[in-house]
Formats: C-alpha cells, sequence, structure tokens
C-alpha cells in the first residue's frame, strides 16, 4: 500500500490550514496552555464536497502541534471517519443535554416520595400553596407562632390586662396585629379627641378605658384603611376647625403615623 501524502501546512495570520482529498484542515491555538506553557491546539476540518458541514474538536479535544497535524493526517487517511467522529460529538452533546433533565428528575422523585409519606398528592401541594399565599404576611406569623405554642391571638378588642401577662414583671403590654386594610395608626392622650375620630370613622384598636387600674399616661389607638392628609384630618375631626380658624391643624392631641 501506497504511503498516504503529507498535508502541507500553510500559515494563515497564526494558524496553519491544509488541503487533501476534499477536505480543509485548520490548526488553531487553543485556550488555555498547559501550566508548564506548552501550546495547545485544536482542529476544524471542513469537507469541501459532500458535506459542507465543520466539525471541530474546540471544548473536545486538544494537541500538540504534532499530535494535531497527526489527527488531521488521519482523518485525511480514512483511519479516523468524519460520520463516525461527528457522532461521538452528538453523542456526548445529548449526554451533556440529559445530565441537567437526569439530575432534576432525581430531585423530582426523591420530593414526590416525601409527599407520598405525607399522604399527599402534587397537585394537593400547589392547592396549599394557593391558600397559603392568600393568607398573606399575617396569616403566615399566625401559623408560625401557633406552631410555635404561641397560640392563636386574642380576639379583637381585646386590651393588654384581660390576657394572662406572659411574664412576671409587667403585665401592661400587648401586641396588635395590624388588619390588612390599615394604612394609618392614629395614637391619642385625650379620650375626648379618640372618640370624636371613633364618629369620624377612626376604627379603635386599642382603649385605655377598658383596663382595669390606674391610666398614668393614658393612650388610645385606632386606625384608617387610607394614607390621604385630606381624609385623615377630616378622620381626625380638623378639616372644619381649619376652614373656620384658616391655620393649619394642631396634631398635639392627635399624632398619625
Amino acid at each position: 500500500m501506497a504511503k498516504q501524502k503529507e498535508i502541507k501546512f500553510q500559515d494563515r495570520h497564526g494558524a496553519l490550514r491544509g488541503r487533501q482529498n476534499g477536505m480543509e484542515f485548520w490548526i488553531r491555538k487553543d485556550e488555555p496552555q498547559t501550566g508548564s506553557g506548552e501550546k495547545r491546539y485544536f482542529v476544524a476540518i471542513y469537507p469541501v464536497s459532500n458535506n459542507p458541514r465543520q466539525i471541530s474538536t474546540l471544548s473536545r479535544q486538544d494537541f500538540d502541534l504534532a499530535g494535531a497535524k497527526e489527527f488531521c493526517q488521519k482523518i485525511a487517511a480514512g483511519e479516523i471517519k468524519l460520520e463516525d467522529l461527528q457522532a461521538a460529538y452528538d453523542a456526548e452533546d445529548a449526554a451533556k443535554e440529559q445530565a441537567p433533565i437526569l439530575d432534576v428528575t432525581e430531585r423530582a422523585k426523591k420530593f414526590h416520595a416525601r409527599l407520598d409519606a405525607m399522604g399527599l398528592k402534587y397537585r394537593d401541594l400547589l392547592e396549599l400553596e394557593v391558600l397559603a399565599h392568600s393568607l398573606g404576611d399575617m396569616g403566615h406569623n399566625i401559623l408560625l407562632g401557633y406552631e410555635r405554642g404561641e397560640g392563636w391571638p386574642e380576639a379583637a378588642g381585646q386590651t393588654p390586662t384581660e390576657r394572662e401577662p406572659e411574664t412576671g414583671e409587667n403585665p401592661y403590654w400587648a401586641i396588635y396585629p395590624l388588619p390588612e386594610d390599615c394604612r394609618s395608626l392614629f395614637v391619642f392622650a385625650s379620650a375626648e379627641q379618640f372618640d370624636r375620630c371613633v364618629k369620624n370613622g377612626v376604627i379603635p384598636l386599642h382603649d385605655d378605658r377598658d383596663s382595669p387600674g390606674e391610666m398614668r399616661i393614658p393612650c388610645f389607638i385606632g386606625y384608617a384603611a387610607t394614607q390621604d392628609l385630606k381624609c385623615l384630618d377630616k378622620l381626625a375631626g380638623l378639616s372644619g376647625a381649619i376652614q373656620e380658624q384658616g391655620k393649619q391643624p394642631d396634631h398635639s392631641e392627635t399624632t398619625g403615623i
């Protein structure tokens, strides 16, 4: 058998190009280089006839310069068939695409097993997620508190001293969950002003007169479902006084937060 003719490569702006048996071979520098500083190369093959599709070893195989030339020579001699090389690369690409799918599938199976152990289907979980979202942040916190053993929140309107003190130091405190429609808070030191504002539409949250014992610093709290300043002045009973006296409202007894 006659010896295969050696491919003659020519320098083309730092790359090497050669042609043989209806194929064009390019040898280009690859990155990065090895730790020893040895230059590495990849090969691109362009079948001139029949199949114009490029086949490249970039990110698949790299060679030293002698190895790259030998690789091209084997392809030109038919020792390595382009169809087999392309099939191997396609299989490699398919495996890379399938890897994340297989990984997620395994995690989904484990998650399904946990749901199954709880007697739930995935559709049940989706329905529960919708319901949980509808609770809002307040409902979320209420449920977490309940599962921590804090119990359900007290009934609306119950004052601090009407609930069992949670510490032995000072029972005169309370936590009031803000209603979802609360946009502004009113804090009063005057019962009369508080009563007027409740008549105007402020919704009461706390009234110190309902608390047993002496009130050293009286406190009355209400809220409104608006942040509009004109509406807040009207609720506080200040808009009429402004029109009559032609001056800015006095918030000394009422604070809108």
